[in-house]
């Protein structure tokens, strides 16, 4: 199940008519393509029930690794806030799906697989998490969001920079901080689901704000009009977005040695850390920008399907079978929440 996107043509290749490129940045209506993935997932054979929700019906679908191959078309194009209800533990736990991966943070260096740069973030790939999930009882709840060709980019972009440590976010749990030094750290700490549900982004985009006026005398909004800057981070978003979470390029001097960084700093002066607080800076207010159009809020729980951007649910869970699945007695807890079918809106 590869799901890989072509950014750079997406952002630089297209030679198309003015409804295409209109069709690039067009938000995704939610009302329209929930019967077409309910519609999706009844061809595919997908156990699948039909909630109703505070802003109308919703489709939730059965998800695992057998039901993952069906749902390449909506998977691909789509990010997820998940919530893994651990009712053996003494908390659930908070995750985000990107495309074909799964992302959470825990303690920075300690992750068992998936972490580059000791970030605490660890990347998933579905074709071999879902596998190794089979039959766990800790049943996944998501809520997913498709996503414009434009949007794709920006949440690739955001979390990619993540991926690199271009920008540090510590981890907190529990009341304490896991550190990692770097230059460009931040303070607010994120826990797993303050980082799934981008509840700590405006403080993020403060303290970026500020370093930017400190180092430059200007605030970021000036800085994008100054040419060299425009073009910089034009740059930045069509080369990171596009690296693959594998690349080697993947660290926090990825820009150092593009020619449009070099004009940079003869423009501004400064270094890398200058260079990575702009892109940090970019990377996250469009993600924030998305996040707040997408009604993302901080709940630890799945009560973002009630929302009117939220397009499908998915329930990963492999035990149950079709019948059981789609029966009004479906049940899963977790310890924040508990989910179940009494809303069958059939």
């Amino acid at each position: 199940m590869k799901l890989k996107i072509g950014f750079i043509a997406l952002l630089f290749g297209i030679n198309a008519s003015a409804q295409v490129c209109e069709d690039l940045f067009t938000k995704i209506d939610s009302s329209r393509t929930r019967p077409e993935i309910t519609l999706l997932a009844r061809q595919k054979n997908v156990p699948n029930v039909i909630l109703q929700t505070q802003n109308g019906p919703i489709p939730v679908l059965q998800f695992n690794d057998r039901t993952a191959p069906a749902l390449r078309e909506i998977l691909g194009k789509s990010l997820g806030t998940l919530v893994q209800l651990q009712p053996g533990w003494r908390n659930d736990h908070g995750m985000l799906r990107v495309f074909d991966k799964v992302i959470d943070v825990d303690t920075p260096g300690a992750r068992g697989f998936g972490e580059l740069h000791t970030t605490g973030l660890a990347w998933k790939t579905l074709d071999t998490w879902l596998p190794r999930r089979r039959g766990s009882e800790n049943t996944v709840i998501e809520v997913g969001y498709l996503l414009s060709p434009m949007d794709q980019v920006t949440v690739r972009y955001y979390q990619t920079v993540r991926r690199a440590a271009i920008i540090r976010v510590p981890f907190t749990f529990g009341g304490g901080g896991a550190q990692i030094a770097s230059p460009t750290r931040l303070n607010d700490g994120e826990n797993c689901f303050s980082f799934a549900r981008g509840s700590s982004l405006s403080g993020h985009i403060r303290q970026m704000e500020s370093e930017l006026r400190t180092r430059t005398g200007k605030s970021f909004q000036e800085l994008k009009a100054v040419p060299e800057v425009a073009q910089f981070l034009a740059k930045a978003r069509g080369e990171i977005a596009a690296l693959s979470p594998d690349s080697v390029k993947l660290n926090d001097r990825v820009a150092l040695e593009w020619q449009e960084a070099r004009a940079l700093i003869g423009k501004l002066g400064g270094d890398a850390t200058l260079l990575n607080w702009l892109i940090g800076m970019d990377a996250t207010t469009s993600y924030n920008e998305l996040f707040r159009h997408l009604e993302i809020s901080g709940e630890s729980s799945f009560s973002d399907m009630n929302h009117r951007q939220a397009s499908f649910v998915l329930v990963y869970d492999d035990i149950a079978s079709k019948e059981q699945f789609e029966a009004r007695d479906f049940k899963r807890s977790g310890i924040f929440s508990t989910w179940t079918h009494q809303n069958l809106a059939h």
